[in-house]
């Protein structure tokens, strides 16, 4: 493998969730793609257990602006002489804070946004299962109201306030923000068009797919292949099973004659997607 001509420090942020998922597999990967490539890659990891009953009185608090996170990110920027930090998610226990320890070192920031939730404190523009874009276009106080995250009206004003506070230190205009597809970055353009102040600098998005490392094989020719789709993800609807289902199911029910006529095996989720389709 090429190594880099000037090989970086990076500093890798990310807050871990209860249950491990595709964010935390993001992370690590990125981690070790960068390492492969020459990179030296420095890392400051938190999870959300609260701990005892202070540490969770205090959380709500520390979730809006931790200063145990910018003391301690200060401190390893300079320790490790950081080039470059890179954040993934910051919720709770970090906090967006983590950016102004960037600012106060003088390191450049980057966010990749796994979600919407710098416009939707639930993250994923849906509510009842329905498509819901009410925050965006009328402020994050609609989230409280509808108690979007967690079922919880405590808990989505603790994440809407984070939120509306980092809004009003203008911090996102100041990083450099990630997205994974061009249709998330459309929406988020849009979004920050509408809202009455700019949430972050448009020519600071950028879209960067995640990155899947090479098989260590040639892909199986077309030729060889069967005609099946597989969904790998959560059972979650969410997750666009109910579309990848309908989609399987229409394909099947294609005329011989219009290939290709692909297969969607769905048996390991058959009691899950029957009341779907």
């Amino acid at each position: 493998m090429t190594q880099p001509e000037q090989p970086h420090t990076i500093l890798l942020v990310h807050c871990h969730y209860r249950l491990p998922g595709g964010e935390d597999a993001v992370f690590a990967a990125e981690c070790a793609m960068l390492q492969a490539h020459g990179h030296r890659v420095i890392t400051y990891e938190r999870n959300n257990d609260a701990g005892g009953l202070a540490q969770k009185l205090l959380l709500p608090l520390r979730a809006i602006y931790s200063t145990k996170t910018v003391r301690e990110v200060r401190a390893l920027i300079r320790k490790e002489q950081v080039d470059l930090v890179h954040v993934h998610n910051t919720l709770l226990t970090i906090s967006p804070s983590v950016f102004q320890a960037c600012f106060k070192e003088h390191v450049p920031a980057v966010q990749t946004l796994h979600n919407f939730r710098i416009f939707c404190p639930n993250g994923i523009l849906m509510r009842d299962g329905h498509v819901c874009e009410e925050c965006p276009q009328h402020g994050l106080g609609c989230a409280v109201r509808h108690s979007c995250y967690r079922g919880s009206c405590a808990q989505s004003l603790v994440c809407a306030g984070i939120y509306a506070f980092h809004r009003l230190l203008g911090t996102y205009r100041k990083v450099n923000l990630i997205t994974l597809t061009e249709f998330d970055r459309s929406k988020l353009l849009e979004f920050n068009r509408k809202a009455s102040r700019p949430v972050f600098t448009p020519e600071r998005l950028y879209c960067k797919p995640n990155g899947v490392a090479a098989p260590n094989h040639s892909p199986l020719p077309w030729a060889q292949r069967k005609n099946q789709i597989v969904f790998a993800g959560r059972l979650e609807e969410l997750k666009g099973l109910r579309t990848a289902i309908e989609a399987g199911l229409t394909a099947c029910t294609l005329p011989p004659a219009m290939p290709p006529r692909w297969r969607m095996p769905c048996a390991s989720c058959k009691t899950w997607a029957k009341p779907l389709i």
